[in-house]
């Protein structure tokens, strides 16, 4: 495996079964294009741009080496090997003008032959093939799929299915989600709010396969998004916002760079929490855990409730701060969640070499981590180190104290 080091294919070894895991109960199977979308090594508008022949080569649109990318594939395929998963040959076709073109993952076509698997839990049930075999299920299943790769036939498709099935009650709803795609309300904010409440929920419903509807959903969540930042924001209805289009589309780098836009963007919750969904869905690590830290510091009541909530608790723990929070929990003085970020570099001073900017304030609070920080890192001079001391002192005993007892050769 070329221009991986051993501590490279080590780390690859121990993330694979997980990530391998991830993609099945995300997707219900293992395959290569899957599983990179899943470990966000390809976007979701790349992935598109490749079925409508804009990208020659998935390759070409990587998220890092290509070289390590296909170890990270090896790794991964082993993986699912070893647990006994049905393996199936794999193939990509293109979508609308490309449809019944063969598509390519890589430039080299012995890797193309040597990744073209897909692997699935064995089925124990197979009684159900004479009913997924019905002519309506093929019908309803072959409109979704053309849905899904947005076909230029979906009105011949729809005609004929009418014809035969008019009365059926899926056929009507999948009918709304490709009106969905054609004729939508012109103002974009009441878009987002239909997009919400009723075009999302439909189309998870009638996709059993999740990307599918992830597929049909994202370029109608593009064109959205890129309609809202053309609106002036409003503080009193901050989730009416591109960003929050960004992220339903998956577009994360995009999703954080709107939120950013927006000027005093930290002292908005519902941005810190878009912010943290994109980090974590992008696995990065460093940046994930400072997102966690300024909502911490600038919305501490609001961080509060998602730290308690289930959907945001991986992304905890992915920041390694899970455990932490535990702690912090449990401690007798039972200081305030403002206080978590600086608590948390004192007892894992690691943490600074890859931690990214913080952002600064006038705030108690983030004056406290600003003086742990910059302590921690004995920055300044030893007049400056005093004066940090001081104040640190004086804003909060405690964590004076706790930084004293972990780093008593400080002072």
């Amino acid at each position: 495996m070329p221009n991986s080091n051993p501590q490279q294919l080590e780390k690859m070894q121990q993330e694979a079964p997980s990530l391998v895991e991830q993609t099945l109960a995300i997707s219900g199977f293992w395959d290569p294009v899957q599983y990179l979308l899943t470990i966000g090594r390809i976007s979701q508008q790349d992935y598109e741009a490749w079925h409508l022949g804009e990208v020659s080569c998935l390759e070409h649109v990587f998220a890092g080496s290509p070289s390590r990318i296909k170890s990270m594939l090896d790794m991964a395929m082993l993986h699912a090997e070893k647990r006994q998963l049905q393996r199936l040959p794999k193939t990509w076709e293109g979508w609308g003008e490309h449809a019944g073109q063969s598509l390519r993952l890589f430039e080299d076509e012995d890797l193309n032959q040597h990744f073209s698997w897909l692997f699935q839990p064995l089925s124990d049930r197979p009684q159900l093939d004479l009913f997924m075999d019905a002519p309506h299920i093929v019908c309803l299943n072959r409109l979704r799929t053309a849905l899904a790769q947005q076909s230029p036939h979906l009105s011949t498709l729809f005609a004929d299915a009418f014809e035969d099935y008019a009365n059926d009650i899926s056929l009507a709803r999948l009918e709304s989600l490709w009106v969905a795609q054609q004729a939508f309300p012109d103002d974009a904010q009441a878009r987002l709010i239909y997009f919400l409440q009723d075009i999302k929920p439909l189309a998870i419903e009638e996709f059993a396969n999740p990307q599918h509807s992830t597929d049909f959903l994202a370029p109608l969540w593009r064109t959205l998004a890129q309609d809202l930042e053309l609106q002036p924001f409003d503080p009193e209805k901050p989730k009416i916002h591109a960003a929050t289009a960004w992220l339903e589309a998956k577009a994360y780098p995009e999703t954080i760079t709107s939120c950013k836009n927006i000027a005093d963007w930290f002292q908005i919750p519902h941005f810190h929490a878009c912010i943290i969904q994109a980090e974590y869905q992008q696995h990065h690590i460093p940046e994930l855990r400072a997102a966690w830290f300024n909502y911490c510091l600038f919305c501490p009541q609001q961080a509060l409730i998602h730290i308690g909530h289930a959907h945001y608790q991986q992304g905890l723990e992915s920041a390694g701060l899970l455990h932490w929070w535990t702690s912090f929990n449990t401690l007798t003085h039972q200081p305030h969640i403002s206080d978590f970020p600086a608590w948390v570099i004192i007892q894992q001073p690691e943490y600074l070499q890859s931690l990214p900017h913080i952002i600064s304030s006038e705030q108690p609070e983030n004056q406290r981590f600003s003086c742990v920080h910059a302590l921690l890192n004995n920055q300044g001079s030893e007049q400056q180190q005093l004066q940090l001391r001081r104040t640190l002192l004086s804003s909060s005993a405690w964590l004076f104290n706790m930084l004293l007892k972990k780093k008593p050769g400080m002072f």
